[in-house]
Order: structure tokens, then C-alpha cells, then sequence
């Protein structure tokens, strides 16, 4: 059947939420394409539920895990060391020069900064909040990148 399909879809998720989606569709309506992922959303609600039984069975309790506290001065290091060369390297055209000079302004900071050893658990999410807050702002436009 997936031969002939116009779909090919994988749904993760919880019982509350759809996390992923990754897809191949040829030409299919926003609709169709929803109503795939919603029905994927509930194929796997039974998978959930026999993991629930299983692990009551078994005795497991859930972890108490929290998040280590967030090093404002840290990230606010970091954000200064190399915010405005960051931009920049994600504007690049090149996928294969902009991973490079990415990787190169990591190793940078990490080394300019190399007294703190948290320092590379704080360098990759900074990257990741970079574009959340220009992309919120309107501010980063990954156009140029396309043209």
C-alpha cells in the first residue's frame, strides 16, 4: 500500500499531544494532511496505554526531575561574545559554509569564555533562543538565505 500511497507519515506524541511529524505527501490539502496527523494522534493512544499498564505492573514511579536553574550572566556572556557573528553565519546562502563557520563560532566562544566549563551547555541553546527571539521579533529573515 505505502507504494501507491500519496503519504508516507510518522506521528510521536503523547496522549495529549502530537510532538512530531515527519511526512512525504504528493500534493495533498492542508485538510487531508491535518487529518492524518490527528488520526496518527490516535492510532498511538493504545501503544500509550499498554506502556502505562506495563509500567504499573512493573512498579515503576515516575522520575522527580527539575531543570537545573537557567546562569543568566552566563547565557548573557555568551549572547555577548558572539551574538551579531551568529546572525550572520545564519543568513548564509551555503548550508555546508554556514555549518562551518557556525562550528567555528562556537569553538570561539568556547575558548574566549573557556574559564567556565557550563560554558557548552549554554552556547547551543543560546543559538537555538537567537532565532526563536529574532524570528518573534520579525527581525531575522532567512530570505536572503534562499534567494
Amino acid at each position: 500500500q505505502l507504494e501507491r500511497s500519496k503519504l508516507d507519515l510518522v506521528v510521536a506524541g503523547t496522549e495529549s499531544a502530537v510532538l512530531m511529524v515527519e511526512s512525504e505527501a504528493e500534493e495533498l490539502s492542508e485538510p487531508v494532511m491535518l487529518d492524518a496527523v490527528l488520526f496518527g494522534h490516535e492510532q498511538f493512544q493504545p501503544v500509550l496505554a499498554t506502556i502505562r499498564e506495563l509500567a504499573a505492573e512493573a512498579g515503576a514511579s515516575a522520575w522527580d526531575w527539575q531543570a537545573p536553574p537557567e546562569d543568566a550572566a552566563l547565557f548573557d556572556s555568551v549572547r555577548a561574545a558572539c551574538d551579531a557573528p551568529m546572525v550572520e553565519a545564519y543568513l548564509m546562502r551555503d548550508k555546508m559554509e554556514r555549518r562551518e563557520r557556525l562550528s567555528t563560532l562556537r569553538a570561539e566562544t568556547l575558548e574566549a569564555l573557556a574559564g567556565d566549563i557550563e560554558m557548552k551547555k549554554v552556547v547551543e541553546p543560546w543559538s537555538v533562543e537567537l532565532i526563536r527571539e529574532y524570528l518573534a521579533e520579525g527581525s531575522f529573515d532567512f530570505t536572503p538565505r534562499l534567494l
